[in-house]
Order: structure tokens, then sequence, then C-alpha cells
């Protein structure tokens, strides 16, 4: 995740404790679906979720999501900020 990207706006801990989903709904990859090209930056503000995992006292990295859909708002495409901003809110 970049700096701006508010990367842990939201996060979400499994009930075990071992799975974490971290927001960064500013993040701006044009990629769609699980594990795609993270070093897009083609659509500002498009979202992720990243997941990670932990096995004793290590976290690693297991996915990293996008909207099916991240391409510019229909409305206006030459708006900056133009994603849905996928991974406002996670749960």
């Amino acid at each position: 995740p970049g700096l701006t990207d508010n990367f842990g706006y939201a996060v979400e801990l499994s009930e075990d404790g071992n799975t974490l989903a971290v927001s960064a709904f500013f993040e701006a990859s044009g990629a769609t679906g699980v594990n795609a090209d993270q070093a897009d930056d083609s659509i500002p503000q498009a979202g992720a979720v990243y997941v990670f995992t932990r096995e004793g006292d290590e976290w690693t990295q297991q996915a990293y999501l996008k909207a099916s859909n991240t391409g510019h708002v229909p409305d206006d495409p030459n708006e900056i900020g133009d994603g849905d901003q996928f991974g406002f809110a996670i749960a």
C-alpha cells in the first residue's frame, strides 16, 4: 500500500485472531478480483482490501482483494478520485 492509500482505515480480525482484513480505500490499482496487479495505479481511489494470516508471531499477506468493477465512475470519468473506494467498510 502507498502512503496515501488510507491503509488501515477499516480493519476486521477473525474470531480466532488469526486472519486480519485491512482496507485501503484510496488504493489506486485498476486491477480486479483476487491477487491482481497491485502496481497498476490507474484508477485513483479504487480501493482494496488486504488479507493477512498469522502463524505463531508472524503475519503473512494471503490475498489482495479488488472489486470486480474498479473502472471510472460513469457519471464523470475526468473527476479526480473516480474510483468506488472499495474497502471503505469491511465486516
